[in-house]
């Protein structure tokens, strides 16, 4: 019997998830690689638009370089999909229980709310690093078939580092559906809330910069900490990795806390300051 048979659940019950948006996204990085050799001869040389570096930085004019082309056609991409899974994932880990009317079961068994939360935290984060690593497959059976060296080429390194700063930003949006979800009245309720987080958080790191007046609005963005579209170009900011890992950690602390307080069942929003009953 396993020593962590909640983590071992948990994990069973993530793996087509897993499965999914890890090999979906290795295939992605596959075509990618496939087309970059015939797109880069037509961009050579094109001289793209203010605008065009405006949202994406001024590395990413050249469509000829391997690093932009993944950068554009794949990384700008990888964290609102992952966004996606931490967003699916984190809010079925405590409320997915109380919807589907399997919590009494859990909460039953002899151990404590806050194993509970540990191993099935643990378990969403083996997970996470399961689905970065299913992502290199594609860029691996690819590496034969297309030449993507040079000064500015790629290896499988770099690719397999560029897809673990990920991470950081979406433990973060992990954290902080795990927070929603354990005060909210239900999972339907905290998927719509980080949704909208999520959506949010993706426009407010681009599209601001096309106008000084709105610049600010990316410094509220989760994913401008993140720094993906940077990892290709040796561009990651490790202190804001490290701001995201720290509110992930707060967040995290927090909806220890409200699921430790959540009193189930209630159907409406819960005050995780006052005690259970």
């Amino acid at each position: 019997m396993s020593r962590l048979p909640i983590a071992t659940r948990t994990l069973r019950e993530l793996r087509w998830q897993i499965l999914g948006y890890g090999l979906g996204l290795g295939f992605w990085a596959f075509l990618v690689a496939i087309i970059y050799p015939s797109v880069s001869e037509e961009f050579a040389g094109i001289e793209f638009p203010d605008f065009y570096a405006a949202i994406f930085g001024e590395q990413m004019r050249d469509f000829s370089r391997p690093s932009t082309f993944f950068t554009l056609e794949y990384l700008t991409w990888v964290p609102i999909v992952l966004g996606v899974y931490a967003v699916v994932g984190a809010t079925g880990l405590l409320a997915g229980e109380e919807s589907r009317g399997t919590v009494d079961f859990l909460l039953s068994l002899p151990v404590s709310r806050r194993r509970v939360f540990a191993e099935k935290v643990a378990a969403w984060l083996a997970g996470a690093v399961l689905a970065v690593l299913l992502t290199t497959v594609g860029f691996v059976l690819a590496l034969p078939l297309v030449d993507l060296g040079g000064e500015h080429g790629i290896s499988v390194l770099d690719f397999l580092g560029a897809s673990f700063v990920t991470l950081p930003l979406i433990s973060f949006y992990a954290a902080l559906a795990l927070a929603v979800s354990a005060v909210a009245p239900s999972r339907g309720t905290a998927s719509g809330v980080l949704t909208v987080a999520l959506i949010a958080g993706y426009v407010f790191s681009s599209f601001p910069q096309l106008a000084e007046a709105t610049q600010w609005l990316r410094y509220v963005s989760p994913f401008y900490y993140g720094g993906v579209s940077d990892a290709l170009s040796g561009g990651v900011h490790w202190g804001h990795q490290a701001l995201l890992i720290v509110a992930a950690l707060i967040l995290g602390g927090f909806a220890l806390v409200a699921f430790e307080r959540r009193e189930i069942g209630v159907g409406g929003w819960q005050r995780p300051w006052q005690a259970r009953r």
